[in-house]
């Protein structure tokens, strides 16, 4: 598949997803903001199952890619803090949706 069209795709895939019920739309919002700030930083959409290696991000893209995230996630009334530590850990472009879905869930809970 050509490369520029996998953000459609995976737009395209994420809406399907929505509709039938087997996505949320926050889920669809965090992937497509961490797919949009790879995609920025690297020049590709990634899939969620590439590394970070393979995405062209290793730990010195990480701050980077932190700042970007937290900048799409965040809003005036509901900040969300993202930082290099918390992505530390992730071993793939999905386990950072679920750590931003983690984190998420977290700063709603402490009504930060």
């Amino acid at each position: 598949m050509n490369v520029t069209a996998l953000p459609l795709m995976n737009t395209f895939l994420n809406s399907i997803a929505i509709v039938l019920g087997n996505a949320s739309d926050e889920e669809s919002d965090t992937e497509d903001a961490l797919i949009s700030a790879i995609e920025d930083m690297s020049g590709f959409a990634p899939e969620l199952d590439w590394t970070l290696d393979q995405c062209g991000l290793s730990s010195v893209g990480l701050p980077q890619l932190a700042q970007r995230l937290q900048n799409a996630l965040s809003t005036k009334h509901k900040p969300v803090s993202i930082s290099t530590a918390s992505l530390s850990s992730a071993r793939s472009v999905g386990d950072i949706v679920t750590i931003l879905n983690e984190i998420k869930a977290t700063a709603q809970g402490d009504g930060v």
